[in-house]
């Protein structure tokens, strides 16, 4: 069994060899590659330009006021490793470069931070990264696609019952 509680298919012959094995995240139309990350896996990955441990550090702060961390949060976190460890592997150069590269000229990138309500943490993120945009290949842009076109098919089905009519859901 894999991270996220399912039963893990045996990858590709090259894959096979640096350990991965494909899996379908929870809550997403998608299956990624999951491996772990070996010193074989560490040579491949892309040294340029990659925000690394730093990025990590910078997320858990936030996160501590909690306490305990959640299901949510827990989840979270694998699609963040999970694409991670993805980068690694993939020949799909913006699923390499989705969220370790930065789009700006300089090599910019701005921390975003909203305050959330009376005694919550906000919410925390960075600005300024590429990302790949694909529902297939990565378990992070998937969920923030899956997301928006769940609340889009949403305001669609409640535009149609203000409307009258009857939605076959």
């Amino acid at each position: 069994m894999c991270a996220w509680q399912c039963r893990a298919r045996p990858a590709g012959r090259r894959l096979r060899r640096a350990g991965a094995r494909l899996c379908r995240v929870p809550d997403t139309a998608v299956v990624v590659v999951r491996c772990a990350v070996t010193a074989a896996l560490a040579s491949v990955r892309p040294s340029a330009a990659a925000l690394g441990n730093d990025a990590k550090s910078a997320a858990t702060a936030v996160r501590t006021t909690r306490g305990l961390l959640g299901r949510q949060d827990q989840a979270l976190r694998d699609k963040y490793r999970a694409r991670r460890e993805l980068a690694a592997i993939t020949s799909l150069s913006r699923v390499k470069k989705c969220g370790r590269v930065s789009t700006n000229e300089g090599g910019e990138v701005s921390l975003h931070h909203t305050p959330g309500p009376e005694g919550e943490p906000g919410t925390a993120g960075f600005g300024g990264l590429a990302t790949c945009g694909s529902v297939w290949a990565c378990p992070v842009c998937s969920a923030k696609i899956s997301a928006r076109r769940s609340k889009d098919l949403e305001q669609l089905i409640n535009w149609n019952a203000d409307r009258g009519a009857r939605s076959h859901c």
